[in-house]
């Protein structure tokens, strides 16, 4: 119950540290001529910088109405329908760039008052065939109120209530300006007419967007709608490369056959629906250029910056493939890059097919036994890796955000040793070079490290706690060592030792191994693609999957575990795979091994 009570206390003591970071404050203009009806608020909040994240505002009106506000210094304005007393409200968040954590909040309130004009009108219409009625009424409750209408199509007239009559078919904006009291108000309305035969072509205009990237162009016709009528547009495009033209298509592609300027030529048509006539039509022609963009995969590493202070940092970044020959990760090239707030890496002229990005901090750079080796976007295992499916074009913005681990002293101390099973390693048997990673209770890396030439790896200066001992290789699934609980009177655990197979790396002094050999017999591995799994128990209901390195199901099914069950995957690439067998006794995952 202690450690419970002050686990809760050091979470409310963060939260009120961290409320205190932001101030939402706003003021407020009201009526500001010539509307009195407008109301303009501008941000004065303020906060104490928290790295790596960002500001938001938003700002609700007290009328159902709200917005995105700006930073600091920036106006917003917004303008009320009905008088009244309205309460607005600036909510202020501080959101974590990497997880989305809402880091602080803050929120100011203000009242304002709001008063329509004496001149404010409202305007209203109906109409019998061409002939149109306005009618302004006056809700300002000014006196000597006149109206004066501008009709759209060059018409004006002046009254409460006057007539018009449109002889061509458009879309028109009516306008009313009304004067009294010492005030004015203008207020609008449209006009959709259609007599049916003919449209003002005046009324319509042509344009088209264009997008894509290399050869193959991506064509939309967004020349204005008449609203309010049966009328509907199409266009016929020519691509300007002796390539046939394209009828009755408002959106339509193309592919070009080399890079070059080329112009495009639209001819739209608006039409009736209801008849077909074409009433209007505009040609109208761009230039575009065709470029082929850098065959590349790029994007930025981000970090911590308050934990490094200005230093400049040095990373060596890999590209690593996925072979679907041999169904196995790889890396294929490499980058050293640096940078003080952020750093580029750039890979050209790749493949087309599926990568994954790693950064490691170079030895001897400044933090760098902070960061702990990280693929693109935040993983520090290659399995749950963001995957880069590159199609030979740019590959932009595959970022990685480094994890930094967490550095609190302590009088413990963990260690163990890693041993190759084939007998290859250097030293004693020894697994050299592997990355180890120590995870908290919650699964999350804190601290990392290599194997020397013995195999042997250590982590010290650790306070009490629960912690994992989780080693990372490229290929190989990994069994996480048990909780290791470090306390008074225990700080100080070794032995903590793995083996690292042909097919995984697994705890020595784990049970889960022999529990599984106790279960089942996998053999032979590596195979060939034929594989027999020998059931030591009747298990009941068990499924079977087999998953390639890039987490894609191959296989599944649920065998008879009464007897042998045989697998044939000669059909598939030679190669690594996982053996996935799920049972109320426990789920297990084998590294298969597939070679000829």
């Amino acid at each position: 119950m202690k450690k419970l009570l002050s686990v809760f206390l050091l979470l409310f003591t963060c939260s009120y540290s961290q409320a205190q970071n932001c101030f939402a404050n706003f003021s407020t203009v009201v009526g500001a001529p010539p509307n009195p009806m407008l109301v303009t608020a501008t941000n004065n909040s303020t906060q104490v910088p928290i790295a790596n994240s960002f500001t938001q505002y938003i700002i609700n009106w007290g009328d159902g109405n709200s917005n995105l506000m700006g930073a600091p210094t920036s106006n917003i304005s917004h303008t009320y329908a009905v008088s009244g007393a309205y309460l607005i409200t600036l909510n202020m968040s501080v959101i974590d760039s990497f997880t989305q954590a809402n880091l602080c909040t803050s929120v100011d309130t203000h009242s304002v008052v709001v008063i329509s004009s004496p001149c404010a009108t409202t305007i209203s219409k109906s109409n019998v065939g061409a002939t149109y009625t306005f009618h302004a009424n006056n809700i300002g409750g000014g006196t000597g109120m006149s109206y004066a209408w501008n009709f759209g199509d060059g018409g004006i007239g002046s009254g409460a209530t006057v007539n018009h009559t449109y002889t061509v078919s458009g879309n028109y904006i009516v306008s009313c300006v009304a004067t009294g009291s010492g005030c004015v108000d203008t207020q609008w309305t449209t006009v959709n007419f259609y007599n049916g035969t003919s449209i003002n072509c005046n009324s319509v205009s042509a344009n088209f967007t264009t997008t894509g990237i290399g050869l193959t162009k991506n064509f939309t016709n967004t020349s204005n709608n008449l609203a309010g009528m049966p009328i509907k547009k199409n266009a016929s495009w020519n691509f300007g490369d002796g390539s046939a033209m394209v009828s009755n298509q408002n959106n339509t592609s193309h592919t070009y056959t080399a890079a070059g300027n080329y112009t495009v030529t639209m001819t739209a048509q608006w039409y009736d629906s209801v008849t077909l006539n074409v009433l209007c039509t505009k040609t109208l022609s761009y230039n575009i250029a065709v470029v082929i963009p850098p065959n590349q995969i790029s994007g930025d590493i981000f970090w911590d910056t308050t934990l490094t202070l200005g230093s400049a940092m040095q990373f060596k970044v890999w590209l690593i493939n996925f072979d679907q020959n041999t169904n196995m990760l790889t890396a294929i090239d490499s980058t050293l890059i640096s940078g003080t707030y952020s750093a580029n890496y750039l890979f050209n002229n790749v493949p087309v097919g599926s990568y994954r990005t790693k950064a490691a901090v170079l030895s001897g750079t400044t933090a760098a036994n902070l960061f702990i080796p990280t693929y693109h976007d935040t993983s520090t295992y290659w399995s749950s890796a963001t995957v880069i499916n590159h199609t030979g074009a740019t590959t932009a913005n595959r970022n990685i955000f480094m994890k930094a681990g967490t550095w609190s002293g302590g009088p413990g101390f963990i260690g163990g040793n890693v041993i190759w099973g084939a007998n290859k390693g250097t030293g004693n048997n020894g697994f050299a070079g592997l990355l180890i990673t120590l995870q908290n209770n919650f699964g999350e890396p804190i601290r990392f490290t290599y194997t020397d030439n013995n195999g042997d790896y250590s982590f010290g200066n650790l306070p009490a706690g629960d912690y994992v001992v989780y080693p990372e290789d490229m290929n190989y699934i990994t069994i996480p060592s048990s909780v290791i609980k470090l306390a008074s009177g225990k700080y100080s655990v070794t032995g903590i030792n793995f083996k690292h197979t042909s097919t995984q790396i697994k705890p020595i002094t784990t049970g889960i191994v022999s529990i599984a050999n106790d279960m089942f017999l996998l053999y032979p591995n590596p195979t060939d693609g034929k594989l027999t799994i020998s059931w030591k128990m009747a298990l009941g209901k068990v499924s079977i999957q087999l998953i390639d390195v890039t987490g894609r199901e191959i296989t599944h099914l649920n065998p008879d575990t009464k007897s042998a069950t045989n697998l044939d995957f000669s059909h598939l690439n030679t190669g690594v795979y996982f053996l996935k067998i799920v049972s109320d006794n426990g789920q297990f995952t084998e590294r298969v091994l597939i070679q000829r």
